[in-house]
């Protein structure tokens, strides 16, 4: 589906589509509604982020400094696991070369995130490279020394989460950094009121409560 296209409920509808592909909706929201919308989750304690991803990225790369000053690595190999459009390997391959040197590479089992990822970085003149692996069935490749994964474990079941984080430690010679969500009755309460005030779309409706 190219940039722009106007798609149709029935195309939109998740239960169709075998294999996950990159939707987007752009959502409008007067003054009254943000207001409203942050209100609602400062009312149930929930900190209202613009960029999770940045957010991660911060920490992670925080994380990263230390490991490196602590253990005297100049550079550090690092995976990001279930890297959808790369976003995360993105924004620390544009750390500030006072950091450790980053070689960056991220996973997805969906090929056409790993192609959009590969786009995303020539966009950004970064060095990340990615490749299509099933973090939960093949093996994860040796030779990292982080190996990461931000907003993906609330994806799976409770014995495919511990899984993968048993994964994840045995592949990273020094580090593994996990970033996701505090789930609560509370917060899924919260987002389920919160995207049907901001969209009419039953795919939002779904899928935020679920993510």
């Amino acid at each position: 589906v190219n940039k722009g296209t106007v798609l149709t409920m029935g195309q939109l509808d998740q239960a169709k589509i075998p294999v996950t592909d990159f939707r987007s909706e752009t959502v409008a929201i007067d003054v009254k509604g943000r207001i409203k919308l942050r209100r609602l989750f400062q009312d149930a304690n929930i900190p209202c982020k613009a960029d999770e991803e940045a957010v991660a990225a911060e920490k992670f790369l925080t994380a990263l400094d230390d490991l490196a000053r602590r253990q005297r690595a100049p550079q550090l190999r690092v995976l990001d696991i279930a890297t959808g459009a790369g976003d995360l390997p993105v924004l620390l391959a544009k750390a500030p070369s006072s950091s450790p040197r980053l070689i960056i590479d991220g996973c997805d089992l969906n090929p056409r995130a790993v192609e959009h990822a590969r786009e995303r970085a020539d966009r950004a003149g970064v060095d990340a490279h990615f490749f299509t692996l099933d973090a939960l069935k093949g093996d994860l490749p040796q030779g990292y020394d982080v190996v990461m994964c931000s907003l993906f474990l609330h994806h799976l079941s409770r014995p495919d989460a511990v899984k993968l984080l048993a994964r994840m430690a045995e592949a990273a010679g020094r580090m593994a950094l996990v970033n996701d969500l505090a789930r609560s009755r509370l917060n899924v309460a919260v987002v389920a009121a919160a995207s049907r005030l901001v969209s009419r779309s039953r795919i939002v409706h779904a899928d935020g409560p679920q993510s």
